[in-house]
């Protein structure tokens, strides 16, 4: 009897296979292997097309938009790293790039859009005719595991360079959540300075995961200087609790104040050389945004910091957070020194990961 179940059972097996699976799709079929985990490091993407699109609006629409300088640098570094690849060329392990992103003229019949057309089919390519605002479509793990595929897709040239121009923040804006591990990853290589996040609990209760590599360069009358160094960068992280009170406000002009108050009292070199932002010129200008941290309002700026009577600078991200329960706000600002780094983007983008981890403890007012 066991010998007669165990024959059914390899005759279900033969069938299945016979002819179940090449009828399966490609995507059903890659459900049944195991994937290979995605390549590429942060920002890394692929973008691929069938056409030449330089010197047309398209060309434009995508360097414009995927092309933008990331804020804000002293040297321009643009927010995605991109790779331009003609379809045919999209073979092998091409195929296992963590960010892909598909643009095709659905007008022009060629390669590329009869792979799209069969990928979201039919039904849908008709609504794209009808309806100009459906002009995109993704995927996740195609090909690889943590992976992300994106297709934009429209008739006609005004109107694929109109699409990417709607999709493309949102699309960045995946790209950088998916590389979130990674960045951490990175940052926290060497674990958690346990010593300063206790000190930083207990002084001001405030949670903050500082990595392992940062030391406590400054602690003095409830102003911190975290520092990371190394052979080719000086990184900075400015760090101060205050009552929301007074003349305070969550603003542009306060983050800035209390930058450079910080900067002009502590962050300073030989003589009267003191780290600044030109807030009378705002030269070069300063990147603001409004955001939550944790659940709490926030003041952000991005801009270009200089050594006043001096002439170290770079880039820095501050922060202003406000705690409605205990009516404090929190300043925290990252900066970075790297003149022989040509990517400085990476350090911001780690700082931020570090400030992104601040949280307020503790529920009373403070004094």
């Amino acid at each position: 009897m066991r010998l007669i179940h165990a024959q059914r059972i390899m005759f279900a097996v033969f069938i299945f296979f016979t002819f179940f699976l090449p009828n399966c799709s490609d995507q059903q079929r890659s459900g049944l292997r195991s994937l290979p985990t995605a390549l590429g490091s942060p920002t890394q993407t692929l973008l691929v097309v069938d056409n030449d699109f330089d010197g047309t609006v398209v060309g434009d629409s995508i360097l414009f938009n995927f092309q933008a300088a990331y804020p804000l640098l002293p040297a321009p570094e643009p927010m995605l790293d991109l790779t331009v690849l003609k379809f045919d060329d999209f073979f092998g392990m091409k195929q296992q790039w963590r960010n892909i992103i598909f643009i095709a003229n659905l007008d022009e019949p060629s390669a590329i859009v009869d792979f799209i057309e069969n990928t979201i089919g039919e039904e849908a390519v008709q609504n794209a005719k009808d309806n100009p605002d459906f002009n995109y479509a993704a995927q996740n793990d195609r090909w690889a595991k943590n992976q992300q595929v994106g297709f934009i897709f429209a008739h006609g040239e005004q109107q694929l360079a109109d699409a990417i121009s709607q999709r493309a923040e949102k699309i960045i804006e995946k790209v950088y959540e998916s590389d979130k591990q990674m960045i951490k990853a990175t940052t926290y290589s060497m674990g958690y300075n346990e010593g300063i996040n206790t000190r930083l609990r207990e002084d001001i209760l405030i949670d903050l995961k500082v990595p392992g590599d940062y030391r406590m360069a400054l602690d003095k009358d409830g102003y911190y200087w975290l520092r990371k160094e190394t052979r080719k960068t000086d990184l900075g992280l400015l760090i101060r609790k205050l009552p929301y009170e007074g003349d305070l406000r969550v603003d542009e002009a306060t983050i800035l104040k209390l930058r450079n108050d910080f900067g002009k009292k502590y962050i300073t070199s030989t003589g009267d050389s003191y780290m600044t932002v030109d807030m009378e010129n705002l030269t070069p200008p300063v990147y603001y945004k409004k955001k939550e941290v944790n659940g709490n309002f926030t003041q952000e700026a991005r801009g270009v910091w200089k050594m006043q009577n001096g002439f170290m600078g770079g880039a820095f991200i501050s922060y202003l957070i406000y705690h409605e329960p205990t009516q404090s706000l929190l300043f925290l600002d990252g900066f970075i020194y790297a003149p022989e780094e040509q990517n400085k983007r990476k350090y911001i983008q780690r700082l931020k990961m570090i400030m992104d981890s601040a949280t307020f403890l503790g529920t009373s007012k403070i004094e």
